[in-house]
């Protein structure tokens, strides 16, 4: 499993715990090879933005969306290590 974004006793890695899917190697590496570090429930939210008819997308607005989710959940998680343009403090 890749390491956990959260530290130890925080809100964020008590999320991430629920997060937690059991699946054979070749689903994980190929789960990764799509979604790279997302979560599971990112991977959703990955999929719910990503998935508009007619739109066609670049390598680099993917990656400008996997990293919003990212944010996204840091903030929701995290709000008082997160600084006001979303990034993680320190």
């Amino acid at each position: 499993m890749p390491r956990s974004r959260f530290p130890a006793g925080t809100k964020g890695a008590a999320m991430e715990a629920d997060n937690v899917v059991g699946l054979p190697r070749a689903f994980h590496k190929a789960h990764h090879d799509v979604f790279g570090t997302l979560t599971p429930a990112e991977s959703h939210r990955f999929l719910d933005l990503y998935l508009v008819p007619g739109k066609s997308w670049s390598e680099r607005e993917l990656e400008a969306l996997r990293q919003s989710i990212i944010d996204e959940t840091r903030e929701r998680s995290l709000p008082e290590l997160v600084g006001r343009k979303g990034r993680r403090k320190g």
